[in-house]
């Protein structure tokens, strides 16, 4: 890896950075609802609210990823002092990008605003370990300095974390162990 793949990441990141704000907000407007929702006590309607959230997520996400992808070429006219390897490395990695972009959406809405708001902190956190520090580092580094693969199967491998995360993070909030009242301390937690 060298100046190529350095300033190829510089231009993929400040675009991941955008979705990655679009995500956030997403989740951060989950939260408030489901969040209202469980403080009402409205267990059941908080629910459907997460498989809206899901479902919100999922266009939102794939959304991103055709907004990036139809525009790729508009994106990369704009580094003109770039040399030729970078954009075209860059537009290698744009695949890559959109499937980062509907995965993560998926992954920060229902970590952050729906398992978060229902007071699932652990699980979030141990997904969240796990999967970075015993999955998507070795994976990055075995790929990068062990089999020197190109920059995109790298960045594939960074984001591979997303997609470890998906399935168990999905089963989780349609097992509903999530949801609980977390204002009245009278009220039983779901078990």
């Amino acid at each position: 890896m060298g100046e190529t793949e350095l300033a190829t990441m510089a231009i993929i990141s400040s675009l991941e950075a955008i979705s990655l704000c679009i995500a956030s907000g997403l989740s951060g407007a989950t939260a408030i609802i489901i969040g209202n929702s469980l403080g009402a006590n409205k267990l059941e309607t908080s629910e459907k609210y997460a498989r809206y959230a899901m479902q919100t997520a999922i266009t939102v996400g794939l959304l991103c990823a055709v907004i990036l992808l139809a525009l790729k070429n508009t994106i990369l006219s704009i580094y003109t002092n770039v040399s030729s390897e970078v954009i075209t490395l860059a537009s290698l990695c744009f695949p890559v990008l959109a499937i980062s972009s509907i995965v993560r959406n998926i992954n920060i809405t229902l970590i952050v605003g729906v398992l978060r708001a229902g007071g699932d902190a652990k699980f979030c956190m141990n997904m969240d370990v796990v999967c970075q520090w015993l999955w998507a580092v070795p994976m990055t580094a075995m790929a990068a300095m062990w089999l020197e693969f190109p920059l995109y199967y790298v960045f594939l491998m960074m984001t591979s974390e997303e997609i470890v995360k998906l399935y168990p993070t999905i089963k989780r909030v349609f097992g509903n162990k999530w949801v609980n009242n977390l204002t009245d301390s009278r009220i039983p937690k779901r078990t």
